[in-house]
Formats: C-alpha cells, sequence, structure tokens
C-alpha cells in the first residue's frame, strides 16, 4: 500500500494544517475531518471489540461526563484499560489526563503522527497506527490493517 504520511507532513509543514490546506482550496475540511475521525473511532472499536472479550462502549465514568471510546472490563465490571481513538498523536496535556482520575491504564490509537512524545504519566501510551497494526499482527487480527491503510489516505 501506498503511504501518504510523506505527503500529510508536507502540507502540514506548507499550510500549518490539514484544514488551512482544504480551506485554500475551497473545500469543506469539517465534512472530510469529521467522516474521517468518525470512521476512525469505529474501526477502533471494532478492533477493540475483536481483541477483548469485555469492551465496553462509550460508557460513562462514575456518572461524569467522560465517555471513552472504549473501556475494558475485568470479570467483576471494572474498568481496567480506557482506549480512546484519536486522528492526531500530538495531544494536548489536557486531553491525556481527562481520563487519569478514573484509570491509570490509557491509550490514545492515533491514526497519524508517530508515539514521540514523553509522557510523565505510568500507565498512559500513545499508539501511533504502525504500532497498532504490530499488535493486530501479534494477535492474527491482520485483517483490520487495510483498513488503517485505507484512513490514513488525506481524502
Amino acid at each position: 500500500p501506498t503511504n501518504h504520511e510523506p505527503i500529510y507532513k508536507a502540507i502540514i509543514r506548507r499550510w500549518g494544517s490539514y484544514h488551512n490546506f482544504l480551506k485554500e482550496r475551497k473545500v469543506n475540511g469539517n465534512l472530510i475531518r469529521g467522516y474521517k475521525w468518525k470512521e476512525w473511532e469505529n474501526l477502533v472499536i471494532k478492533i477493540c471489540k475483536r481483541l477483548y472479550k469485555n469492551a465496553s462502549i462509550k460508557k460513562q465514568l462514575n456518572g461524569k461526563r467522560l465517555y471513552p471510546d472504549v473501556s475494558v472490563l475485568d470479570h467483576d465490571g471494572n474498568v481496567i484499560k480506557l482506549i480512546d481513538a484519536k486522528l492526531s498523536s500530538y495531544l494536548h496535556r489536557e486531553e491525556i489526563l481527562k481520563y487519569y482520575d478514573e484509570c491509570k491504564k490509557i491509550e490514545f490509537w492515533c491514526l497519524h503522527g508517530k508515539n514521540n512524545k514523553k509522557l510523565n504519566y505510568k500507565g498512559i501510551e500513545i499508539l501511533d497506527s504502525n504500532k497498532i497494526k504490530d499488535d493486530l499482527q501479534k494477535a492474527n487480527l491482520n485483517e483490520f490493517s487495510k483498513e488503517i491503510e485505507g484512513l490514513k489516505k488525506p481524502c
């Protein structure tokens, strides 16, 4: 498959964001980004349902307004891991910490970017799409790799 990440990075360098690139070309980037974000979230949920027997989708955490994409539960129904789908690995501190009081094992599954962020919080991981594909291969779930690559394409 073709890797479009170099093109995406060049667009970011030149225009500052993919949205600015699309705006200059009079394309409604919100439609594309919104679609891609939802498709990525749906794929992460589909993968997690196969990976984890006790995966709960959009489970509200302790009555708060927190709804991670996937909560992995132990046999008693307690949350042992949270997984949240993100388009980019360029996360802000607030995004990283918003679930930390509720669960100390959190994974952010990122379609774009690399896992090069140094985190000072034990139990929080940022997984880029290559790491996710490697983990899927180890779990004999290679069929999702093609879908991931398809979503990585800029348009």
